[in-house]
Parts: C-alpha cells; structure tokens; sequence
C-alpha cells in the first residue's frame, strides 16, 4: 500500500480563483466612460431614456418642468462632422444633442431612476 501513488489530495477540492476581476469597479454611468461608448458605436444609446429641464412660464413665475423622452435617432451632422442624437418626449416634442449633452441627459435620467 505504501508503494500506491495518491491520486489527489485528501478531502474537499480547494475552490478556484474567480474570473478576471478588476481592481477599479467602474460605475456603467460614469460620464466619460458613456463618452468614449457613444463616440465609438454612436448606436448604443438609441431608446435610452433622457431627461431634459425645461423653463416655463407660469404667469410671471418660471417653473423648472422636467420631461422624460427616448433618444429616436441619429445623423451625421455634415457641417461638423459629429454625431447629433433626437430624443423625442411624450408631448410631441423633440430635442437635438450632442455627445456630451446626451450623456448628461441620460445620467439626469438614471439619477431620477427613470427606466
């Protein structure tokens, strides 16, 4: 019996290390990090939600309305050659943005929790 080679250790396997796992957890939200995914696949945000504040007037006193929308589409614009998104609101109304304005909107949006 001294002589027969043990197959493996005695006991419970160890567990093995998880997969690749990062040392900085990045929030999804993360201002730039929504930059750098928009400029390279100007696709993504298409029916992410948006917020927009706008400023009406009620009388002599301006109230600050905040109006949830979906971004709807995307064109090139030929003139500066960046990408302008439209998201488009309940009421009918649409709004044109740009890169970084588009993803302060969204992240207006995820702060009110709106899904």
């Amino acid at each position: 019996m001294a002589s027969i080679p043990m197959r493996g250790q005695r006991g419970r396997p160890r567990t093995l290390a998880g997969s690749l796992q990062r040392d900085v957890v990045s929030d999804a939200y993360d201002i730039d990090r929504l930059l750098s995914i928009f400029t390279k696949s100007p696709g993504r945000p298409m029916k992410w939600p948006v917020m927009q504040e706008f400023e009406i007037d009620d009388g002599g006193d301006i109230i600050v309305d905040r109006r949830v929308g979906q971004v709807a589409g995307i064109h090139l614009c030929p003139h500066e050659g960046v990408y302008i998104w439209t998201a488009t609101f309940v009421d009918g109304g649409s709004v044109q943005y740009k890169a970084e304005e588009l993803v302060h909107a969204i992240c207006r949006a995820h702060d009110m929790e709106v899904d």
